[in-house]
């Protein structure tokens, strides 16, 4: 009984000299981790003093709350910059179509015309938007059909294809033209061209080509669909043969569907006559069989 009562006495004056050690420890450390202007003042516990260090239940309650602050503090949200790309307050709108296009085209007046010497500004406020305008060239278009202009901008040529400008130089009067007849002619026998070429002076009706020299008079004509009011006589029933003259092939054959501008030929169809320097027939190409020769 005395010998179990000398272990205790032992062991509570060992454990009691382990936990003055394990707090004058924890004490040190607490001092070097924390700085001195944060250490509180000596606060009374009981009959126990403790020199500004806080007890290792208050500083875990300390951290636990710290944390908890952290977590209350509200997350900020960026401002959305006013250049940003996902911006969203100007509405995207749709880019205008040939569709639209076609409806401005299509409101001008039909009885308003341009014509040869008329200015962009007035082309478009008869003709409307074109579909395209050419960056290579001075040249607007409406579909398939085109309009040239000059260095002034002034209009020049033009190819209706699709039969859509409103363009005028002229009514026709029920007249017809021949080799020699001036421009203001051919207009009164076929009204305004189909097409104006801006590179050789060449007036076109559809397929049918009307060629002028540099005095603006008819050298030669093309009637591929038979739609120039042109006549140079009309055949008289006879033939003709090698060396006869112009006026008698016209007596046989009449006005040729066609006059080559680049060679002494006449064309009547498919079929040739050609003539000299003196115009007298030198060889002929009967190829559809309609050349009245003897």
């Amino acid at each position: 009984m005395g010998f179990v009562l000398i272990i205790s006495i032992i062991t509570s004056i060992a454990f009691n000299t382990f936990n003055d050690e394990a707090n004058t420890h924890y004490s040190e450390v607490l001092h070097e981790a924390i700085p001195e202007n944060t250490i509180t003042p000596p606060v009374t516990s009981g009959t126990k003093v403790t020199q500004g260090t806080p007890s290792l239940e208050t500083v875990r309650k300390n951290e636990v709350n710290s944390i908890d602050e952290i977590e209350d503090i509200p997350e900020e949200t960026p401002e959305k910059s006013s250049n940003s790309d996902d911006d969203v307050s100007s509405p995207w709108v749709a880019p205008e179509t040939n569709e639209s296009k076609s409806v401005k085209n299509n409101s001008s007046s039909s009885n308003e015309f341009f014509t040869l010497g008329s200015t962009k500004e007035e082309v478009e406020n008869i003709m409307g938007t074109p579909t395209a305008i050419s960056a290579y060239s001075n040249q607007w278009s409406y579909d398939f059909s085109t309009i040239e202009f000059n260095d002034q901008n002034l209009v020049t040529a033009w190819t209706d294809f699709d039969q859509k400008l409103h363009v005028s130089l002229g009514n026709v009067n029920g007249s017809t033209f021949n080799l020699d007849s001036t421009k203001q002619q051919v207009l009164n026998a076929m009204g305004t061209p189909t097409s104006i070429s801006l590179y050789s002076n060449q007036w076109s009706y559809d397929f049918s080509t009307i060629d002028f020299n540099e005095n603006d008079l008819v050298v030669a004509w093309t009637d591929f669909d038979k739609k120039l009011n042109v006549t140079i006589g009309n055949s008289k029933g006879d033939s003709f043969s090698l060396d006869s003259t112009k006026q008698q092939v016209i007596d046989a054959m009449g006005t040729p569907t066609s006059i080559s501008l680049y060679s002494n030929q006449w064309s009547y169809d498919f079929s040739t006559i050609n003539f000299s320097q003196d115009n007298l027939v030198i060889d002929w190409s009967d190829f559809d069989e309609i050349l009245k020769v003897k």
